[in-house]
C-alpha cells in the first residue's frame, strides 16, 4: 500500500500532465488513482500513456476497475500475438490499448471480443492475415451490417450488436475493436468529404510493418490496400480539413479528427494520411457508377452491361443493395468522351463519358428508354439476321419465295439519316398479259413518281397471270 501511494505521489510531482488529468477528474479522482495505484509493475507504463492521453469526459467517468481490465487484456493480447515482436511500445499505446476510437459509448468490450474471435485468427502468422479473417467473418459472426437505418451514426460494438446494423462508422468502430482485441494494432479513419462531395467514408487502418487499410465489412478476398473507394480517395486533399484523409490518434496532435456526427467535438487527435491513398489511381478515364433503386426507394441487386457504340461488350457487373455503404456502387471505368450504353433486364441508359455520373436503373418494370434500346437490339438482331440469310438477294436485287420470283428496284431520295427515312413502294399494272408486257408495265413505274424524300421500291410482280400480286 505504501508502495502503491508511494507511487501516486511519484506520479503528481514528477509529471505535470498527470496532475492536470486528476484535477479534470473531479471527483471521479479517486477511480484514476485507483487505476495507476493498482496497475501491476510490467503494465505501469501502459497505464501511465492512457490515464494522461484519455479525454477529459473519460477521466470524469471511468471507473479504476474499467481502466485495469481494459489495460490488462491488452497487454495480454498484445504478449499473445505471434507478431509481438513487430509491435513497438509506442505502436502499441496508440493502437492497441486504447478502450474506444472516438466519441461512442464506452463499452467493456475487450474480453468478450478476444473470447469471441480468437479462434477465427488461430492460423493468423501476421497482422495482415488476421485482419483479413476477421473482416471475412465477424460481421456474419455477430449478425451486423451496414445499413442507414442504423440508431445513430457512432454506435459503439455493444450497440451495433444489438441493432444489427451499423453505418460504415460503427462497422469501422467494430472492426478496430475486434483487431485490437486479439493484439492486432488498429485504428479508425476517414474522410468528412469525398473529392466530389458526394458524401464522406470511415474504414480502418492497422499495423503490418507499415500502415495498411481495409473497409470494415467490405473484404476484398484476401487482399488489403483495396476497395470500392480507391478512385475517390486517391482524389483526396492533403491538409484540407474537409476532403483529407484522416488517422485517429491518441497521441498528442495539432491536428483533431473531424467528426461529421459532432462538427464541433475537436476532442481526438488525427494523422493527415492523405499521402498514403493519393496517387494510386493514375487512370485518366471517367467513373460511371451505377445503382438500382426500386418502387420503395431501396437499392436492389440486379446485373448491368456496359456496351460500346457499336454494342461491343466492355465490362459487367452486380449493382449493391443497401447492405453496402452509401457511396459504394457498381462502378465502370470509361475512357473520357466515349458513348456507351448501360442496360440490364427492364431498363437501359445511353451516355457520353465527359463527366462523373450515378446512373440509376429501374430494376422492376420495362422503363419507355428500356423498351426503346430493345426494340432497337431486336431489330439491329434481325435485321443482320436478313441481311445473311439473304444477301444474294440484295445483291442481285431478287426475292425469292418457293418457286416465285420477283425482282425489284429501288432508288432513294433525300438524305434523312437511317432510321428516318419513309418507305414508298409502287406496283405496276398488268396481268392476263405476256412477260414483256408487264415488264414494261414495270419499268415505267419506276420512273412515275418522284419524293422529296425516302426510298422509292418498285417491284416487279412474280407472276403474269390476271392476280399477278396475290399469289
Amino acid at each position: 500500500m505504501i508502495t502503491e501511494l508511494f507511487l501516486v505521489l511519484a506520479l503528481v510531482a514528477g509529471g505535470g500532465e498527470f496532475q492536470k488529468q486528476l484535477d479534470l477528474a473531479g471527483d471521479n479522482r479517486f477511480e484514476i488513482e485507483q487505476a495507476i495505484r493498482e496497475v501491476p509493475e510490467t503494465q505501469k507504463a501502459g497505464m501511465e500513456w492512457l490515464l494522461t492521453h484519455m479525454p477529459e469526459d473519460d477521466l470524469k467517468t471511468l471507473t479504476g476497475e474499467f481502466l485495469l481490465t481494459n489495460c490488462n487484456q491488452a497487454y495480454e493480447a498484445w504478449e499473445s500475438a505471434p507478431w509481438k515482436e513487430q509491435i513497438t511500445e509506442e505502436v502499441f499505446f496508440d493502437c492497441i490499448l486504447p478502450y474506444a476510437n472516438v466519441n461512442e459509448r464506452r463499452d467493456d468490450w475487450r474480453g468478450d471480443f478476444n473470447e469471441r474471435f480468437s479462434g477465427i485468427i488461430a492460423s493468423a502468422k501476421t497482422p495482415t492475415e488476421a485482419t483479413v479473417l476477421l473482416n471475412q467473418t465477424i460481421f456474419n459472426l455477430v449478425d451486423v451490417h451496414y445499413s442507414t437505418k442504423r440508431p445513430k451514426a457512432d454506435q459503439s460494438p455493444f450497440e451495433s450488436i444489438e441493432a444489427g446494423m451499423a453505418s460504415c462508422t460503427g462497422l469501422s468502430i467494430l472492426l478496430v475493436d475486434a483487431c485490437r482485441s486479439v493484439g492486432v494494432p488498429a485504428r479508425f479513419a476517414g474522410t468528412p468529404l469525398w473529392y466530389n462531395d458526394s458524401g464522406n467514408h470511415s474504414w480502418v487502418e492497422f499495423w503490418d510493418d507499415g500502415w495498411h487499410y481495409t473497409g470494415a465489412a467490405e473484404p476484398t478476398g484476401d487482399r488489403v490496400d483495396e476497395s470500392w473507394f480507391d478512385g475517390s480517395a486517391s482524389k483526396a486533399t492533403k491538409g484540407d480539413p474537409q476532403h483529407a484523409i484522416f488517422a485517429v490518434t491518441w497521441n498528442k496532435s495539432e491536428q483533431h479528427f473531424p467528426l461529421i456526427w459532432l462538427p464541433n467535438v475537436q476532442t481526438y487527435g488525427a494523422v493527415d494520411v492523405t499521402d498514403r491513398y493519393t496517387g494510386t489511381d493514375a487512370s485518366t478515364s471517367i467513373p460511371i457508377r451505377v445503382r438500382a433503386i426500386s418502387e420503395d426507394g431501396s437499392r436492389a441487386i440486379i446485373q448491368a452491361i456496359l456496351t460500346g457504340e457499336n454494342g461491343e461488350l466492355i465490362a459487367d457487373g452486380v449493382t449493391k443493395n443497401d447492405f453496402s455503404d452509401a457511396n459504394d456502387h457498381l462502378t465502370f471505368h470509361v475512357a473520357k468522351g466515349d458513348v456507351v450504353t448501360i442496360y440490364s433486364k427492364y431498363d437501359a441508359v445511353t451516355l457520353k463519358a465527359n463527366k462523373e455520373r450515378i446512373v440509376t436503373l429501374d430494376p422492376d418494370r420495362l422503363t419507355k428508354r428500356g423498351a426503346e434500346f430493345f426494340a432497337n437490339q431486336v431489330w439491329e438482331s434481325r435485321a443482320e439476321q436478313i441481311q445473311n440469310q439473304r444477301q444474294n438477294e440484295t445483291k442481285d436485287l431478287v426475292l425469292t419465295y418457293e418457286d416465285k420470283k420477283m425482282p425489284y428496284w429501288f432508288t432513294t431520295y433525300g438524305d434523312a439519316p437511317f432510321g428516318e427515312k419513309s418507305l414508298w413502294i409502287s406496283m405496276h399494272g398488268g396481268g392476263g398479259a405476256p412477260p414483256e408486257v408487264n415488264t414494261k408495265q414495270w419499268e415505267n413505274q419506276k420512273h412515275l413518281y418522284t419524293l422529296e424524300e425516302g426510298v422509292y421500291v418498285a417491284p416487279r410482280a412474280p407472276t403474269d397471270t390476271w392476280n399477278l400480286w396475290h399469289q
